[in-house]
């Protein structure tokens, strides 16, 4: 009997793990490159009177700049947003490779003086925030639920003028004007900052420690 291979053409071998789903996921403060809003990237710096770094994910207000010998050259000062009124954007992760990261402070960050990329409201772009478990309660209800931002722990919360069940409040002065996607409960990566030592390190999402979980908001 003759000696042969036995191939099946219509079979198709992978590596184990390439195509594993739990390989998907959000990155807090790193949008995601649609065509249409990939050059929406606008370029500030962090406003010298902040007292702690910003990072990707925040909330931002832009201060009308004024340098000497080089007006408005490095963009808007940005301070960290203390109400919803003052909210002009987010700040991104996207293109800001010179951020500084340490052996203690593994997640990329930029203190005052130092340049950051952030995203308009009104961009359209599809951004990843942290975002309070409450809000899984949206999940198959309409993407123009009212929702607001918790100062303290920057993160998108349900608008304190509607439930987390969607109601509408578009009346409310604390409604922040983006539509909520997806909402991520696991496998999101995010920046846990300790005030205490001023560290700020990378967490996977479930965390006891941030308490949130990740949403894809389109700004």
């Amino acid at each position: 009997m003759a000696s042969g291979l036995n191939v099946n053409p219509y079979t198709t071998t992978q590596a184990s793990g390439l195509f594993a789903t739990d390989s998907s996921g959000y990155v807090q403060g790193l949008a995601l490159l649609d065509p249409a809003t990939r050059y929406a990237l606008a370029t500030g710096y962090v406003d010298e009177g902040e007292t702690q770094p910003l990072w990707g994910g925040i909330a931002v207000s832009e201060q009308v700049s004024l340098l000497p010998g080089a007006p408005g050259r490095r963009g808007q000062a940005l301070k960290r947003a203390t109400s919803a009124a003052e909210i002009t954007g987010f700040s991104a992760f996207n293109q800001s490779h010179h951020l500084a990261t340490t052996p203690n402070s593994t997640a990329p960050q930029a203190g005052p003086g130092n340049s950051l990329g952030f995203f308009r409201l009104g961009s359209g772009v599809r951004l990843p925030v942290l975002a309070d478990p409450a809000l899984l309660n949206l999940a198959g209800k309409d993407i123009a639920a009212s929702l607001s931002w918790d100062m303290d722990k920057q993160r998108l919360t349900a608008n304190s003028g509607a439930s987390a069940q969607g109601e509408a409040s578009a009346s409310s002065s604390t409604t922040l004007p983006v539509k909520l996607l997806e909402i991520v409960q696991n496998n999101g990566l995010a920046a846990s900052y300790d005030a205490t030592s001023g560290n700020l390190s990378w967490v996977r999402l479930p965390d006891s420690a941030t308490g949130s979980i990740l949403a894809l908001i389109q700004l």
